[in-house]
């Protein structure tokens, strides 16, 4: 699933940041209560990425639904997101992606969950 957002172009994962001592854990799933409006359940993390410039740490996690959350329920909750869209993950490379995380980072994503699917990237380097 991926969203787009009304101050970015491009496809994009929903997210942002952390609260003022606030876990990863914890933040996940606000994020996604205040851009979603659903409860997920929390399946791990799937990519935690140490970035030089801007100094900061990025967490990606594997989200489910709960039970009794579909697909089709999942809507914007939020002003700052325009539209939610379920893809086939095959069609997730093709996709006309935001520059920047989203771009620099599915490519990884999809390796960690699908690495019989697709390889892992070799040309991705923290900036």
């Amino acid at each position: 699933m991926l969203a787009r957002h009304s101050y970015r172009q491009g496809w994009g994962l929903p997210g942002g940041m952390l609260g003022w001592s606030e876990e990863p854990e914890v933040a996940i799933h606000r994020e996604v209560a205040e851009e979603l409006g659903i409860q997920v359940v929390e399946t791990g993390p799937l990519v935690i990425r140490h970035r030089r410039r801007p100094r900061r740490m990025e967490y990606y996690f594997s989200l489910g639904l709960r039970s009794g959350v579909t697909p089709e329920s999942v809507a914007p909750a939020s002003p700052e997101i325009e539209e939610v869209r379920w893809f086939d993950v095959d069609d997730l490379p093709r996709l006309e992606r935001r520059p920047g995380n989203t771009s620099e980072v599915l490519p990884m994503l999809l390796a960690r969950r699908f690495p019989e699917r697709f390889p892992a990237p070799t040309d991705i380097l923290d900036r």
